[in-house]
């Protein structure tokens, strides 16, 4: 198994059995009441999240894929927040960037016409921004820390048995 803290973990396992069957007890276990997580699975692949009324804005999602491999299954997953928090990221990045490249170029711009170059200081600025965006995304990777770990161990369950 390989389990770290990055932007988006990856999870992988390797199980025996056979891909459709260890999708159809994941589906099983996920429509059952005896545990405590919402998603779906359609062909190979699958969400499990937090239930609605456990989740918090960090929650975290495992998005997964099931193969079957030589020597049984292997999954292969990612932990990320909903779509619409990974979006209002993915959309921060970009604007700073931007931000950053167009100050950038109006302050180069501006040294060859031999005025000020006071936009020159978008480009540090822009890296801050980054920097923070970053800071936040890790702080909130860290908030959702416990849940990542309890989707973890349902799979890992449901892999092993």
């Amino acid at each position: 198994m390989s389990f770290s803290l990055r932007m988006r973990p990856r999870l992988v396992l390797n199980g025996r059995g056979n891909a459709a069957a260890v999708l159809q007890q994941i589906d099983d276990a996920l429509k059952g009441s005896a545990f405590p997580f919402e998603g779906y699975v359609i062909k190979n692949h699958g969400v499990i999240r937090i239930p609605q009324e456990e989740q918090h804005y960090w929650s975290p999602q495992l998005q997964f894929e099931i193969h079957d491999a030589d020597e049984g299954i292997q999954l292969t997953g990612r932990y990320m927040p909903a779509p619409a928090v990974w979006t209002l990221f993915a959309g921060f990045y970009g604007v700073s960037g931007f931000f950053g490249c167009c100050g950038t170029v109006f302050g180069l711009v501006q040294l060859q016409l031999k005025q000020p170059a006071t936009f020159l200081w978008s480009f540090p600025i822009a890296l801050c921004l980054l920097a923070l965006i970053y800071v936040a995304a890790m702080v909130g990777q860290k908030l959702g820390y416990d849940q990542m770990l309890e989707l973890n161990e349902f799979i890992k369950g449901i892999i092993d048995s």
